[in-house]
């Protein structure tokens, strides 16, 4: 190891020289200035920390579960830092103000996700692939698997999985920066049971009361955090505010996914970060750019917190099987929104998983892998499969 960087999670981190230089280029700095939670600073005033540092936690932890796991015999020993430096790169692809602009882009186009540009970052930004390629390993493989792509089932799990690295180091730490305690999980427990069987990442048994834990804590952090009605106020808010600067402001490179790739090779994408974003909306709210009144007084309401008010929710948990599809019952909450919608009101209708059966690792049972939801010493039988959020907002 190369260099030592001190996380307040989990102490010093350490990189190897592959990893410092990819640290050290100006697309992964670009990290320091992405807030993980977006808009959440305006209700938990400590939520101010970054893309990041989460990065470096996810690679700390991919690195001591996959060195574990080899020096079990399950993850050859070459590989460790490969999957270590997949995490490192997770989250390159995350757009300012990660996924509340990352919506503005999903509503229009279903591929438009920060693991697409970040694919795009990992084979494309000049410095790199450049850095990479002088590696053992070729972009292209480290971006198949930092998206879950990876030939190897156990790996993609690891780094893109349900119960991956990134979630692990993004509940620990969203719960310190909000001061909730709801994101606390027993993660020694879930390095220390985490193992392979049957070509798959599995959890050993004595492991499912903190796989139990995993998921309540998840579902806790879905009301009380990433869907807290203050906060997705701000973030729809945030969203509508960006969406009229890139028309009135002519951004044509925003409005597609082709002029963000462009970006990435062009080595521009290194500074679209929330420093450009805040700065667009205090000019627009000042009255210093070409824009209309509506996103004026729109960005003086964000920059002055005035909450959007929040005029119907029909958020509820639900036990129905989560298939992808928002299915009929949520069109039917849609539909019963759109009748208390005014023009300009904002709203929002998602399903979130929260439980999916098909994502889960497998309980590994006396050499056979079970279903965790089947057993009945689990709580995973009793919790929603989803969180549905639907609500409409009065800026």
């Amino acid at each position: 190891m190369t260099a030592r960087i001190y996380d307040e999670l989990h102490g010093f981190v350490e990189l190897s020289e592959l990893e410092q230089r990819l640290v050290d280029t100006l697309v992964f700095q670009r990290l320091r200035r992405v807030r993980q939670l977006s808009a959440a600073f305006l209700a938990y005033p400590g939520a101010v920390h970054t893309r990041f540092s989460h990065s470096l936690g996810a690679m700390h932890l991919a690195g001591r579960i996959a060195g574990r796991l080899s020096r079990e015999g399950l993850v050859p020993d070459d590989d460790v830092e490969l999957l270590r430096v997949a995490a490192l790169l997770h989250d390159i692809g995350h757009p300012p103000m990660s996924h509340t602009i990352e919506m503005y882009y999903k509503r229009r186009f279903s591929e438009a996700t920060h693991e697409r540009l970040g694919y795009e970052i990992i084979v494309g930004d000049p410095e790199v692939s450049e850095v990479l390629s002088a590696s053992p390993y070729t972009p292209r493989e480290v971006a198949d698997l930092a998206v879950g792509r990876h030939a190897n089932r156990v790996y993609s799990m690891l780094v893109s999985g349900d119960l991956d690295v990134d979630r692990l180091d993004y509940l620990l730490r969203d719960a310190k920066h909000t001061g909730v305690a709801y994101g606390m999980i027993d993660l020694e427990r879930i390095v220390s049971t985490l193992t392979v069987a049957g070509g798959e990442l599995a959890l050993e048994v004595k492991g499912i009361s903190a796989l139990d834990s995993f998921y309540v804590a998840r579902l806790h952090m879905y009301q009380a955090v990433y869907y807290h009605k203050t906060i997705t106020g701000f973030e729809l808010l945030l969203e509508r505010i960006y969406e009229l600067m890139v028309e009135e402001l002519g951004l044509r490179r925003l409005k597609t996914i082709e002029g963000l790739v462009k970006m990435v090779r062009s080595g521009e994408f290194a500074y679209w970060d929330d420093v450009w974003l805040l700065h667009l909306i205090k000019e627009a709210a000042q009255g210093r750019l070409d824009v209309g009144s509506e996103t004026r007084r729109l960005a003086g309401l964000f920059l002055r917190r005035r909450s959007p008010q929040l005029v119907a929710d029909s958020s509820k948990f639900s036990w129905t099987k989560v298939d992808g599809s928002p299915g009929r019952a949520v069109e039917e909450i849609r539909g019963e929104l759109e009748k208390v919608c005014r023009e300009g009101d904002l709203m929002i209708v998602d399903v979130v998983p929260i439980v999916r059966p098909s994502k889960m690792v497998k309980i590994l049972v006396e050499e056979e892998l079970v279903d965790p939801q089947t057993l009945e010493f689990s709580l995973l039988r009793f919790m929603p499969r989803s969180f549905v959020v639907a609500r409409v907002y009065r800026a």
